[in-house]
């Protein structure tokens, strides 16, 4: 799919119809106009879908959940690395979830009502399950069903129960499947970044999605996330890299990834952590890692190794390194074209290794993780057989029974490298791996477990915000969403 020539002809209808069209790309289409009543669906489209790939995996992901999942540090930003986020930014982050991209999508969902196109409803509502389960897992009870509903005298909405906001998303995402019809051609086109309109890939995301929310109760409802995760493993999931949910960066400016535009100018803000490189060396050595990804995940420093930082330090100088000593994050991940994943084949295939491995399915779960392990591989460039197999071979990697609970998760957070919220998710429910807490940690010596309410929400909402937070035993970082009970 070229993104040029969608942006290009998304841009030409806006100009024809007299909605101010946004020559600048991405970074303009990530600004929201409030959806008017009047505007196409197929126009509002990929402002939004934008607009939650920059909120979710770069905005929370970038500056806050991968510091504190450990896939990467920061020697310029101390206050994020050592769990002091900053008011203003969780309600930016808050605000820009709600009011452009989930608005958004609630503009999309209202046009397909009222045109009858069931295809244009199905995205809108697997987009929108995808964003409400993100804002759910970072904050936990969140508003839902009272939420984007102020034309309607609601304007201090209840925050539902996150086992509300599950029960909400698997519906949605049901429906979604459901309503799909497969031979029309009046839903969207070019216009749909992600997939082009190919509604047989929506179905493969949707499918995805639920299992991925059915394996996160594993501890919370073991009975329900087994049958959950069963049923979709039956179903048509991704199942190549050619069907992963994303959005695909160009090297045109104006559309580049986020996370590359940041680091141009200001390339020493980030490091790869020290929590990556250590497991990622494993039993090689700094200059000849045990894991090939490592060589993508990160940079080698001037010395010719890999030199990951400790999460939590104030400056690089507190640890002996310099910007030209320590790794900086790898050149793939910093593409101009490097795309913002929602959903990737490898996680598919660590949800089915995970099954396996219980014996919630008759799968050999030894394979099960080589495979998934495999695709993770494929999905960095690196497609050695020799080299993989290699890797797979090695004592501390190979698969056991006794250890699988933990070799699994830890290749899955290996994996999800730069899909913060996901890695995050999946470390606050596995337990794997063991990561230290920060340094100078500024959360009684607590991983955050969630991200607090901002001062806006819990000002203007105060009385729903606060039934919420008692409900959830606090809204502190240290406190637990719903589905974290390990």
């Amino acid at each position: 799919m070229n993104i040029s020539n969608i942006l290009k002809t998304v841009f030409l209808a806006l100009v024809i119809i007299g909605v101010g069209a946004c020559e600048d790309g991405f970074d303009e289409l990530a600004q929201n106009p409030n959806a008017p009543s009047d505007v196409p669906a197929e126009f509002v489209l990929p402002g939004a879908q934008v607009d939650l790939s920059y909120y979710t995996s770069y905005q929370l992901g970038v500056n806050y959940l991968g510091l504190w999942v450990q896939h990467h540090g920061s020697g310029a930003y101390p206050e994020e690395d050592q769990y002091s986020p900053r008011l203003n930014d969780i309600n930016v982050y808050w605000d820009n979830l709600y009011d452009n991209s989930m608005q958004d999508f609630r503009h999309i969902l209202n046009k397909s009502e009222e045109s009858g196109n069931s295809n244009q409803r199905a995205v809108a509502l697997i987009m929108s399950s995808y964003g409400y389960m993100s804002i759910s897992d970072v904050w936990g009870d969140i508003p839902y069903t009272e939420a984007l509903r102020g034309t309607e005298g609601i304007t201090t909405p209840v925050l539902d129960p996150q086992e509300v906001v599950y029960d909400g998303i698997i519906k949605d995402l049901n429906d979604a499947v459901s309503i799909m019809d497969f031979n029309a051609i009046d839903g969207f086109g070019a216009e749909d970044l992600v997939f082009g309109g190919d509604m047989r890939k929506w179905e493969k995301f949707a499918n995805s999605l639920r299992l991925r929310a059915f394996i996160h109760l594993s501890n919370v409802d073991p009975a329900k996330a087994q049958a959950g995760v069963v049923e979709m493993l039956g179903k048509p999931l991704i199942a190549s890299q050619d069907e992963t949910a994303a959005i695909h960066y160009t090297t045109t400016a104006g559309n580049k990834n986020p996370v590359h535009s940041r680091h141009v100018g200001r390339e020493n803000d980030f490091r790869v952590s020290l929590s990556v490189t250590s497991r990622m060396i494993g039993p090689g050595t700094k200059a000849d890692p045990l894991d090939p990804r490592l060589e993508v995940y990160a940079q080698r420093n001037n010395a010719g190794v890999f030199e990951g930082v400790p999460n939590g330090i104030n400056g690089l100088g507190d640890v002996g390194l310099t910007n030209e000593s320590s790794s900086k994050i790898g050149t793939f991940y910093l593409r101009a074209d490097a795309p913002a994943y929602f959903m990737t084949y490898s996680e598919v295939e660590f949800i089915r290794a995970e099954a396996a491995h219980n014996g919630w399915i008759a799968d050999d779960p030894q394979t099960a993780y080589e495979n998934a392990i495999k695709v993770s591989m494929a999905e960095n460039g690196i497609t050695d057989a020799a080299v993989i197999d290699a890797f797979l071979a090695d004592p501390t990697i190979a698969y056991s029974t006794a250890e699988g609970d933990r070799l699994i998760a830890e290749q899955k957070w290996i994996a999800l490298y730069g899909q913060s919220i996901e890695a995050w998710t999946n470390w606050r429910r596995t337990g794997f791996p063991d990561i230290p807490v920060a340094l100078n940690d500024q959360n009684d010596g607590v991983i955050p477990r969630r991200m607090t309410y901002g001062s806006v929400e819990a000002s203007t909402n105060a009385t729903n915000v606060t039934a919420a937070s008692e409900r959830q035993g606090g809204a502190e970082l240290s406190n637990r969403v719903w589905w974290d009970t390990l």
